[in-house]
């Protein structure tokens, strides 16, 4: 930058504006630095939460990071066991990704957009005997509230996965056309 610039004019007419933006500066990496060190405790009272509310699941979390500078929460290794049948997990998602809304937050509110990576679902008939058998109705099982305890929120909107599901269910619609689909 040539010494006539506009912004170097600004820091010698106002000096305590360069130590405001170096203050700014050392905060954020502050900020960026510690989050890192909460990764355990958050993994920890995450993974609790959600297992308080199961009933008959465990579930397990291998890591959990937050982003305090971007509001992002990265939950890595998530999977969910019948405690009965623990091989296989009943639901692995390699990798889910919240992105809190910030401004939500002033209205007492948690929003967030949540991106699931790689999830894997599997019962087999093991399972699904060991599910039957169980006095606790699969209401009161405690999903929902793992996963309000997780999101904030009982209420899920699966519309993103439908739409973005729409074009292979119009073809699979059109190849079985007239065969007879299920077991």
């Amino acid at each position: 930058m040539s010494s006539s610039s506009p912004i170097l004019r600004a820091y010698r007419k106002h000096p305590c504006l360069s130590w405001i933006v170096g203050i700014f500066a050392a905060l954020i990496a502050t900020l960026f630095i510690y989050s890192f060190y909460l990764d355990g405790m958050i993994r920890a009272r995450t993974q609790a939460a959600m297992n308080q509310k199961l009933k008959g699941y465990h579930v397990g979390l291998a890591h959990a990071h937050l982003q305090l500078v971007g509001g992002i929460l990265t939950l890595n290794g998530l999977k969910v066991v019948q405690q009965a049948h623990p091989h296989p997990a009943v639901a692995d998602v390699t990798m889910m990704r919240f992105h809190i809304e910030w401004k939500e937050l002033f209205s007492r509110r948690l929003v967030a957009d949540v991106l699931l990576s790689h999830p894997k679902v599997h019962i087999d008939q093991t399972q699904l005997v060991t599910e039957n058998k169980d006095p606790v109705p699969l209401r009161q099982k405690g999903w929902q509230d793992a996963l309000e305890a997780l999101t904030g929120s009982r209420q899920m909107d699966a519309t993103a996965i439908l739409d973005y599901f729409a074009p292979l269910d119009r073809w699979l619609a059109a190849q079985n056309k007239g065969e007879t689909c299920g077991w």
